[in-house]
């Protein structure tokens, strides 16, 4: 009997390790950082991020030595027609979530960060509503591939004056060519978002409308760039997107810097 006992414990704590066994091997292979082999990821953005997203990416470097990241920037309609092309982008965000419509994405959409319209300019008005006896240039992103110029597009286009302007309306390529552009002097104004006003050396009226731009990412590959993502939803980072004028989308609080709300 007491043979027979042996035997069966035995038996049993070699099913135990087996089983243990297999469970590791399974956590090892979903989790690649647990690999010696040092692994890069490809994030493209929307350029209006390019600042808080190369100092948050340095941040998850720090965290993560196996991990490098790759930042491509662009507007984010520049970006969808990429990503549809096979571009090997490993995570994506965009300006509006309307941009990933029609791409194979891995898991469901996540809302980053909220962005606003501001005025930037020498001597920007206080209001939209200021604009209507405006004799200078206006410069705005390209609505066709700009969320940003498409909503500052929408806001001039509800105006009862807005045909008095149109003409000296100019686009530029993304949100912030239309900053440089405006601190060259190629424009008077420009109506751009208040991350891009935040970074220049000009002035900055914000503009007034509950409308917002929804920074939206997406995982295209299974992998790290999910991770990455996710990691972009803690509060930790979430405050850092509030220091470049974006209010977070995952904590109910963030403390702005003096100066932004206005």
């Amino acid at each position: 009997m007491i043979k027979l006992y042996i035997t069966r414990v035995f038996a049993l704590w070699g099913v135990v390790m087996i089983t243990i066994g297999c469970a590791s091997i399974t956590h090892h292979e979903q989790n690649p950082i647990g690999n010696d082999k040092n692994i890069e990821i490809t994030i493209a953005a929307n350029t209006d991020l390019s600042n808080v997203l190369k100092r948050l990416s340095k941040e998850y470097e720090a965290e993560n030595k196996k991990v490098k990241v790759h930042l491509v920037f662009a507007a984010s309609g520049d970006l969808r027609n990429r990503a549809k092309s096979d571009a090997p982008f490993d995570a994506l965000i965009v300006a509006s979530p309307e941009y990933l419509r029609d791409l194979k994405i891995v898991g469901k959409p996540v809302a980053l960060a909220y962005g606003r319209l501001a005025i930037y300019g020498d001597n920007p008005p206080a209001s939209l509503d200021e604009l209507e006896d405006f004799r200078g240039t206006l410069l705005i992103a390209n609505p066709e591939t700009s969320p940003y110029g498409e909503l500052a597009e929408k806001l001039l286009k509800a105006k009862l004056w807005y045909e008095k302007i149109k003409k000296r309306i100019i686009l530029a390529n993304n949100v912030r060519d239309a900053k440089l552009e405006v601190d060259q002097g190629k424009a008077s104004l420009g109506l751009i978002s208040l991350t891009q006003a935040l970074e220049g050396q000009k002035n900055y009226s914000l503009i007034e409308t509950p409308l917002r731009i929804t920074i939206t990412g997406v995982a295209l590959k299974t992998g790290e760039g999910e991770a990455f993502l996710k990691w972009l939803t803690q509060p930790k980072q979430q405050g850092v997107f509030t220091q470049y004028g974006l209010s977070p989308a995952h904590i109910a609080e963030v403390h702005r810097p003096k100066g932004i709300v206005k």
